[in-house]
């Protein structure tokens, strides 16, 4: 009779609560304690998790409604709502079904930007970016509360692009069907036409053996294109009517004059034409879309307008970009640190282009996405904003590691 006995005075504790204090509904932790007095376990647990619940709950309503408080007392107060709304239920937790945006000993992450902490996991201070002055700079979307901070995730993203699987210098793509033997196969060009080709160029020991079957057997230029777009299986780029001035903001010169890049034109602001002369960079396609957002679309140029547009794109005017050297990952942070300390950009990328750490800073707000519906769905698709000249600037620093850092 024990139990009939417990379960009289806890009928009678509530009717006395509910005449002092007027009638109230029955929270889930006390159902969970009722139907705890039969000697579950599992089921006083899930009261005894509710109670704690309900304290933190209760605390955090008082907070939020003290308009004497500090907003970042308020702040904490709605964390605290947020994560009990979010508590596990019975058995979620030893399954594994924990929240995905509940990390574990961390807060939970704030939508508001103001509201961001620093981005250094080390960090001792725990400001808040609305009580600082300083709310820039910004690397790769996080804030950093310091130089000293900003330092050290600049060494975390320098070990990450050095780590990277990207070769050192553009590849010859030994793998495809030489030049001369598409040519050859596809019945533009005899053998003995090939033949000599090759002897002159094994002489002189410099062209391409695309130009010298042209200078030797008349071939047409459209012919080789033609082959050199089956060679890498591309399409072909006409670039009859090119404007480099839409596109000079996308990438530095030096990338241009020595990787051979030569961005034709930029489609619904979302896809990139990156034309080539001979040979495609798989390499330096990648570290653009990385940097811009935009999908890279690769092909190669006819030969004579590739020269026509590369020069008239090298006399564009570009965004100011500095120049440095180095020869650790250290003396690498150190610049990349200085740099983004003395621009204080609204925001800044990084990525590595074979030898060199490309790193790009927008002085201003990066401006906001236009969006349109494509066709057939009805969606809204964000297009990429090309920035203006005045809005960035680069930072090529190239790496050059000393022997003893290169074998590890």
């Amino acid at each position: 009779m024990p139990l009939l006995n417990l379960r009289t005075h806890l009928r009678a504790s509530q009717a006395r609560s509910k005449s002092s204090q007027g009638a109230t509904a029955r929270s889930p932790w006390e159902e969970a304690l009722r139907s705890g007095s039969d000697g579950s376990r599992g089921n006083r647990d899930a009261a005894n998790r509710g109670r704690e619940a309900d304290s933190a709950l209760s605390e955090s309503r008082n907070l939020t409604w003290n308009s004497n408080l500090s907003w970042a007392q308020r702040e904490q107060s709605a964390r605290l709502r947020r994560a009990n709304e979010r508590l596990p239920l019975q058995g979620e937790e030893d399954a594994g079904f924990l929240p995905t945006d509940i990390h574990s000993g961390d807060e939970v992450a704030d939508e508001a930007p103001l509201s961001s902490t620093c981005m250094n996991p080390h960090c001792k201070t725990n400001w808040l970016r609305l009580w600082r002055r300083r709310q820039a700079p910004r690397l790769e979307g996080r804030w950093a509360c310091s130089a000293a901070c900003m330092r050290s995730f600049v060494e975390t993203v320098v070990a990450r692009e050095l780590a990277g699987d990207m070769p050192w210098e553009p590849q010859r793509h030994r793998h495809r069907m030489p030049l001369g033997l598409i040519l050859l196969g596809q019945g533009w060009i005899t053998e003995e036409q090939l033949r000599a080709a090759l002897e002159a160029q094994r002489t002189v020991g410099k062209g391409r053996i695309g130009a010298w079957l042209m200078r030797q057997c008349k071939l047409p230029e459209e012919r080789v294109t033609r082959a050199l777009a089956m060679q890498w299986s591309c399409p072909i780029f006409p670039v009859a009517i090119h404007q480099p001035e839409t596109v000079a903001t996308l990438i530095p010169r030096l990338f241009l004059d020595t990787f051979g890049l030569l961005p034709v034109r930029v489609a619904s602001g979302r896809i990139l034409y990156l034309g080539f002369e001979d040979r495609l960079d798989a390499a330096a396609a990648l570290a653009v879309m990385r940097m811009t957002g935009l999908r890279i679309e690769t092909g190669v140029v006819p030969a004579t307008q590739y020269l026509r547009a590369h020069e008239r794109m090298m006399d564009a005017a570009f965004p100011k970009t500095v120049l440095a050297e180095a020869s650790t990952s250290q003396a690498v942070a150190d610049k990349l640190t200085e740099a983004i300390e003395r621009v204080r950009p609204h925001e800044a990328r990084l990525v590595r282009l074979h030898q060199y750490l490309w790193l790009r800073m927008w002085r201003t707000p990066m401006p906001t996405a236009t969006h349109y519906s494509a066709s057939g769905t009805g969606s809204a698709i964000p297009a990429v904003s090309i920035p203006r000249i005045h809005q960035v600037e680069d930072l090529l620093c190239r790496y050059a590691p000393a022997e003893d850092e290169a074998r590890t």
